[in-house]
């Protein structure tokens, strides 16, 4: 999810920004929770680095780091840094919760299979991810290959071509 994003979803929420102005602040838990999901960031992106950490999110290093050892809580700036590197992060932060869709169990399987058939990586990755919300989770590895086939051809904008038929031109089609 990229900053656009999360701040497009926090903007079509009526109040979300309601904990950090209004009460000066989000509370015990929440605090915690972010302070945890920070130090893990910090260790696996920055090293551990607070300065690194706090370059990324836009905030001064003493901002990072008081809110790491808590001595201050999320406010909005830390919550706009909080943003910049990790989206869910913030919006879970001030109470927007985060439901990433599940990935079908042949969706790899699938997006090779179209790769392998020479479709570009961005619409076989659209062509898989619509063909599994259509058909849910219990199709077979060959139904959500099939159907990421059509899907790739109406997304391309062709006709899917059947066998020995010729796929007509546009001055045919105009006919």
């Amino acid at each position: 999810m990229s900053h656009t994003q999360a701040v497009t979803i926090a903007k079509a929420v009526p109040g979300t920004l309601g904990h950090v102005s209004g009460t000066k602040g989000l509370g015990h838990a929440r605090n915690e929770m972010a302070r945890l999901r920070l130090r893990q960031i910090s260790k696996e992106r920055f090293g551990g680095n607070v300065s690194e950490l706090a370059r990324a999110m836009r905030v001064t290093q003493s901002t990072a780091s008081e809110f790491l050892t808590g001595n201050r809580g999320a406010g909005t700036k830390l919550i706009q840094g909080m943003a910049r590197i990790d989206p869910s992060l913030a919006l879970t932060t001030i109470g927007i919760e985060v439901r990433l869709p599940e990935v079908h169990p042949f969706a790899g399987g699938a997006i090779d299979s179209l790769l392998e058939e020479g479709a570009p990586p961005d619409l076989a990755s659209r062509a898989v991810g619509a063909a599994s919300s259509l058909l849910g989770q219990n199709c077979t590895e060959q139904q959500l290959l099939d159907a990421a086939r059509f899907l790739l051809a109406f997304i391309r904008g062709l006709e899917p071509a059947t066998e020995g038929a010729e796929t007509p031109t546009r001055q045919q089609r105009r006919r």
